[in-house]
């Protein structure tokens, strides 16, 4: 068991730039004699503490830039952050995370269309089941359960574009002509879980579906032309590990309707199920344990030695981690645990996580990364109770 040692390295390095964040954080490791008991938990602490030190006065994070809290927060990268300082949270016991973490659901709540409308991002439903389970608060569920899943079943949803039902998002939300076409899959994932345990099965259904169908869309094409303009499509592996997390959180181990018909991405043409979706995700890891993609992250990716991406490596490992609850005669565990040090190795002295090797920081793919560490498999955990339908 050891205690805090580059925790506290941590801490008092940006104790004279940032002493009320950081000497609360050692208030409460007084209180709580907080020690570590797994082997990336001191990583996660730490990275949690650098995204409070981060956090703007309005309870979110700038988008990229790290201390350029000029203007109003990004809003779609509250889910994910939170997310992560709950994991923290649940590691440490350190009271600080948890405000931090409601602190930032309170702003995203504020999130709004022009119209004026509540608006839920991708992974918004997800996020603020896990803050209502922590809080035991209606207002998150109620909020997520009135402006989202009530207004698709009137298709009053987004008003702003005359009103959308489940069908009308899932298509709207990802069009094929768009420069991020990969990430569809991805962006359907949380939501497949988030209408499981909201207890609205038929649009967990229907996103299930819209994972399925992105896949056909993948393309691993570098760049396409529309309306005269050439777009880059990154984040093709990103999209793999997010179809892989969606369905096997749900727990859909079927072969899919038909083999993924996907002729702008050959490797993933034919595949018939999740299990041998997620056997070519696994074999995408680099030697040294990350994953990547073709992101244009001024990175040059096509020689034999390309650079891990964090996000790509955090997400493969959340997939890896479901897949293999589902499928225990494989054995993905040498991946999951090579691909967590490889994010525990990039992790700067501050306790940030740079989106590559050597490259910037952003707020939302630190706190994936130590989603990612954090993450453990627990099996089937299927079960009817108070707060949910169910809980996979």
């Amino acid at each position: 068991m050891k205690r805090l040692s580059k925790f506290n390295g941590v801490l008092f390095c940006l104790l004279f730039s940032y002493s009320m964040v950081l000497s609360a954080a050692e208030d409460d490791y007084s209180k709580n004699r907080m020690t570590f008991d797994g082997p990336y938990d001191e990583a996660i602490v730490n990275g949690a503490i650098h995204l409070l030190v981060e956090q703007c006065d309005d309870g979110g994070w700038a988008w990229s830039d790290h201390g350029t809290c000029t203007a109003a927060s990004a809003e779609n990268t509250i889910a994910p952050i939170v997310d992560g300082l709950l994991v923290a949270h649940e590691t440490s016991g350190l009271g600080i995370i948890k405000d931090a973490a409601l602190d930032a659901t309170v702003y995203g709540l504020s999130s709004e269309f022009g119209s004026g409308e509540a608006r839920l991002w991708s992974q918004s439903a997800l996020h603020l089941w896990r803050i209502w389970a922590l809080t035991g608060d209606d207002t998150y569920r109620n909020f997520v359960v009135d402006n989202y899943y009530e207004k698709f079943l009137t298709g009053s949803y987004r008003p702003d574009v005359g009103g959308q039902d489940i069908d009308d998002f899932i298509a709207a939300s990802r069009k094929v002509t768009t420069a991020y076409v990969n990430l569809r899959s991805w962006e359907f994932a949380p939501q497949a879980l988030a209408a499981e345990r909201y207890c609205y099965q038929a649009f967990s259904d229907k996103f299930r579906d819209g994972i399925i169908n992105a896949l056909n869309d993948l393309t691993n094409v570098s760049t396409f032309t529309s309306d005269g303009n050439t777009y880059y499509k990154p984040y093709d592996v990103l999209g793999v590990a997010g179809a892989v997390l969606g369905l096997a959180r749900i727990n859909y181990v079927d072969n899919f309707p038909a083999p993924v018909n996907a002729p702008n991405h050959d490797l993933v043409d034919g595949i018939a199920n999740l299990e041998e979706l997620a056997d070519y995700l696994v074999g995408l890891q680099n030697p040294d344990g990350s994953f990547y993609d073709k992101t244009g992250l001024a990175l040059d990716n096509d020689g034999p030695n390309p650079v891990g991406h964090t996000q790509t490596t955090a997400y493969a490992v959340l997939a890896m981690i479901k897949a293999q609850e589902r499928f225990p005669n494989k054995n993905y565990l040498t991946a999951i645990e090579s691909a967590k040090d490889w994010l525990t190795s990039i992790q700067d002295a501050d306790g940030g996580f740079p989106s590559y090797p050597g490259g910037p920081k952003n707020s939302e793919v630190e706190a994936e990364a130590i989603q990612a560490l954090g993450a453990e498999g627990v099996y089937d955990r299927i079960f009817k109770g108070q707060m949910e339908c169910y809980v996979n």
